[in-house]
């Protein structure tokens, strides 16, 4: 699975739909933390709304009954009980599946989250996703050689590295090449995802995975077998709630969760 989630980052938005407010401590020990280490802050805005491992974006959370959002780095800390290095194992996903196994015991029931995103990016077979779509394969190679065309200026306008290779994608045959599809929801309502999350021992940094399923009916037709869960705004909340949580029950009801959800897609004209 190599999806990636394009992410809601109006913040206001947010704060409105889910009244929610920006937990200021801990930006400004996330913004303090890095000054320290002289390195940029990687964090989700208008700009870069796609998120990648080792960014920071405001994962939404409930403290004593209270909503904030609190910036977290995308990738979940191994818990403190194994023996992984935690600045070089973060784990990015949690199979619902696995939701009971040992490895999730110090988050699952305590540490819940949510983002708030628009759809997400997957990359699928090119004959799979022609095949269950309205569209021709010399589309898709017109729109492919546009890409590379428009790559290949970019690398040539770089004064400190002007040569242009194919990436291994390009060097493929056609019928074996993969290509980046959108998909999000006919609706445009928001996508709700759940996370765990957990701190670093080490910095007090928080980290977060996202909760995977089994793929819906029209993400499956293009051999992918894993997706992000999204829920509606009712179960969301929900998830949030684990005070009072029954472990197994919860367990059952994430992992077979079903939500009445159609999903367009579309082949991104750029990428960002």
């Amino acid at each position: 699975m190599c999806y990636s989630l394009e992410l809601e980052t109006n913040l206001k938005k947010i704060q409105q739909d889910l009244s929610a407010s920006i937990n200021i401590k801990e930006l400004e020990y996330l913004k303090k933390h890095q000054l320290n280490n002289k390195k940029p802050l990687k964090i989700t805005n208008k700009d870069q709304s796609r998120i990648y491992p080792g960014y920071y974006t405001y994962v939404l959370c409930l403290k004593e009954s209270d909503f904030h959002l609190t910036p977290m780095r995308y990738g979940i800390f191994p818990p403190s009980f194994t023996t992984q290095n935690k600045k070089t194992n973060l784990i990015y996903n949690t199979r619902s599946e696995s939701l009971l196994h040992k490895f999730w015991s110090e988050s699952f029931g305590q540490q819940h989250g949510l983002i708030v995103a628009k759809g997400f990016y997957e990359w699928v077979n090119i004959v799979s996703y022609v095949n269950s779509n309205d569209i021709e394969l010399e589309q898709v190679k017109q729109h492919l050689e546009k890409l590379k065309e428009k790559r290949r200026k970019f690398w040539l306008n770089k004064p400190y590295n002007n040569h242009f290779k194919l990436t291994p994608n390009e060097e493929k045959p056609l019928n074996k090449r993969k290509i980046l599809v959108y998909f999000y929801p006919s609706n445009n309502e928001f996508l709700y995802i759940p996370t765990l999350f957990n701190k670093n021992c080490s910095n007090n940094l928080k980290g977060f995975s996202v909760l995977t399923k089994n793929t819906d009916i029209e993400i499956n037709t293009i051999e992918h077998s894993r997706m992000p869960i999204s829920l509606e705004k009712n179960q969301a909340l929900k998830w949030l709630e684990t005070s009072t949580i029954n472990l197994q029950s919860c367990a059952e009801k994430i992992s077979a969760i079903s939500v009445k959800r159609k999903f367009q897609n579309i082949i991104p004209q750029d990428i960002h």
